[in-house]
């Protein structure tokens, strides 16, 4: 929603301001704050888009209760891929987080919130 809600906003009247809320852990760490905004088609995924950022991102920790351990793994994972790629301080953050802490992560503690935080300054 987060693609299409920015494309859409990219296009209509030449660009108009729009605020992304995330609703995944995924689209905190990734989707909704870098700017891509991409649609499928009848050719492929994602071949009709611009590059457009939000006015403001609003991530809501609520939102994240509801997610599954597969939808946070998600976003565990892109977060750790994007620290590899990025940022070697980064990569040392998510090797001082105790194991266990970093895989039974929830919203009640401080790691989301480290982690879309330091996502977000990426």
């Amino acid at each position: 929603i987060s693609d299409m809600g920015g494309f859409a906003a990219s296009i209509y009247q030449r660009g108009i301001d729009f605020i992304n809320i995330p609703t995944t852990l995924l689209a905190c760490v990734d989707a909704a704050v870098g700017g891509k905004t991409g649609v499928n088609n009848a050719f492929g995924k994602n071949l009709i888009g611009t590059f457009y950022q939000p006015k403001a991102v609003y991530c809501e920790s609520e939102f994240l209760r509801t997610l599954g351990r597969r939808e946070l793994a998600a976003g565990m994972a892109e977060f750790i891929k994007m620290a590899a790629m990025f940022d070697r301080d980064l990569l040392e953050f998510i090797e001082a987080i105790d194991k266990e802490s970093f895989l039974n992560a929830t919203c009640e503690n401080e790691i989301f919130t480290q982690i879309i935080s330091k996502s977000v300054e990426l």
